[in-house]
């Protein structure tokens, strides 16, 4: 993938879409072009789910067969705020709301339960947004509120699609393997691995590393690789996670996963 944007398009699902919705890659066109690069600082948000909107937004408003695209429209009751959409349009198939996500989790269980995945700053847990996308996000624009909303907007959905995409990561010791997920994930997922900061040895090998800085956590940059030593000296005083992908000699990134404090 050259760039974000075609890290979207081309990224798997990180859940599989319940049967009431349908993915994002059957919404958008088939033989939509690959896109060109793009300066990503286009896209640039205060945060990483920002940024992942903004490369949404980039993707829906260029495709030909999309029409009539609105974003963040509020849904009120009265004075009070029910909840936003975040994209509504128009469709050969008809108007159309999406919800979209990206997301970063770390397996701390077995992982046959959503809930044993956390964001790497413990304010997130999968079990927490896959139930809200699915039973909220997803249903408010069907509610009298959300359909007065959206014929504000002059559109009415009858397409409900559900994008969330990331990465999830496991234990260190243990990724690569095969073993027993929740059936609402991906079997297809993007991976990674974690491991604390006293574990970091265990990545020491022949390798170049890059350090990930948000919001650009979609495609590691590689103009700037470190060797061990000198990934070691940068994470010696981390107080937080940070996500590291790892390069072999060519530039080529093969893994990468999230380096927590010991006491994380």
């Amino acid at each position: 993938m050259d760039n974000d944007i075609d890290w979207v398009l081309s990224g798997p699902s990180l859940i599989n879409v319940p049967n009431s919705y349908i993915p994002f890659h059957d919404l958008i066109s088939a033989d939509q072009p690959k896109s060109v690069v793009v300066n990503r600082s286009r896209f640039t948000a205060r945060n990483l789910g920002g940024y992942y909107e903004n490369i949404v937004n980039h993707i829906l408003n260029n495709d030909t067969h999309l029409y009539d695209i609105k974003r963040n429209i509020k849904v009120f009751d009265n004075k009070v705020t029910l909840g936003e959409l975040d994209f509504i349009g128009d469709s050969s198939r008809g108007d159309f709301h999406l919800e979209c996500a990206i997301k970063y989790y770390l397996r701390t269980g077995s992982g046959t339960k959503l809930a044993d995945f956390i964001g790497p700053g413990k304010r997130d847990r999968l079990d927490i947004k896959y139930e809200r996308m699915v039973e909220y996000q997803l249903k408010i624009s069907k509610t009298p509120q959300g359909i007065l909303a959206c014929k504000s907007e002059g559109l009415s959905p009858v397409i409900f699609v559900m994008l969330m995409q990331g990465y999830l990561f496991h234990p260190f010791a243990e990724f690569g393997s095969k073993i027993e997920l929740h059936p609402a994930i991906n079997p297809n997922h993007l991976q990674g691995w974690w491991l604390r900061q006293d574990e970091i040895n265990q990545v020491k090998c022949p390798f170049l590393y890059s350090i990930m800085h948000k919001p650009y956590w979609l495609i590691a940059d590689h103009s700037i690789l470190l060797d061990y030593a000198e990934l070691k000296a940068a994470l010696i005083k981390a107080d937080r996670p940070i996500l590291v992908a790892r390069f072999d000699k060519k530039g080529k990134e093969l893994d990468r996963g999230f380096v927590v404090p010991d006491d994380w």
